[in-house]
């Protein structure tokens, strides 16, 4: 368990799921966090988003060097842990890798389960196996808030821009100084913007 752990949860396949958990509410919002990183990547955002929601950030596994990561195997950690949870209702925010996740648990719970998804410097946005994913976040209607950080050396913020003109009921910001991880980078500024879009939809 990391060091901002406080929960885990054992998974179905064997494995242990370690976890952030803060605040009080049926209202859950699920933050994901970028390819072998982990949970404490979010320390400076969760208590300030559990206004009237709970916050949960997952640590998932690291992922061997030398293989592609298997997103499919992420997602169905998190769907594995929204199933325990049992949310009334669901926001999701993805950084990088986490934003790959996190549309993939949209398409798979839909809008009925998920209410608003966060995108920051998100990962998948130009991988072939994934215009499903990006169709139904724009089929479904989902309100989709896209964070990115101009300077970004990673994911270029024309992805950010592909993403916009992808799903219609989106909307995007750019940090002008801010690089790969807008969330760790500008944490005040980023809390105020995703705390702001979920209030009005309903998160």
């Amino acid at each position: 368990m990391g060091e901002f752990d406080n929960a885990e949860l054992k998974l179905d396949f064997g494995a242990t799921l370690s976890y952030h958990e803060e605040g009080e509410s049926q209202t859950i919002l699920l933050l994901l966090h970028g390819l072998n990183a982990h949970s404490g990547t979010w320390r400076n955002n969760a208590s300030h988003l559990i206004t009237g929601r709970k916050v949960f950030a997952p640590s998932f596994q690291p992922w061997p060097a030398s293989r592609c990561p298997e997103i499919s195997a992420y997602t169905n950690q998190a769907l594995e842990l929204i199933a325990k949870l049992s949310p009334k209702k669901l926001g999701v925010a993805g950084n990088s890798m986490g934003g790959w996740i996190a549309m993939r648990v949209a398409e798979k719970l839909g809008s009925n389960v998920v209410k608003a998804v966060v995108l920051e410097d998100s990962a998948g946005t130009r991988d072939p196996l994934d215009e499903e994913s990006i169709s139904s976040l724009d089929s479904l209607g989902i309100p989709v808030l896209i964070i990115w950080g101009k300077r970004d050396k990673i994911i270029p913020v024309s992805d950010a821009e592909l993403l916009h003109s992808r799903i219609e009921n989106s909307e995007l910001f750019i940090f002008p100084d801010a690089g790969h991880v807008p969330h760790w980078e500008k944490p005040d500024e980023y809390n105020n913007l995703v705390q702001d879009f979920l209030a009005r939809n309903g998160v």
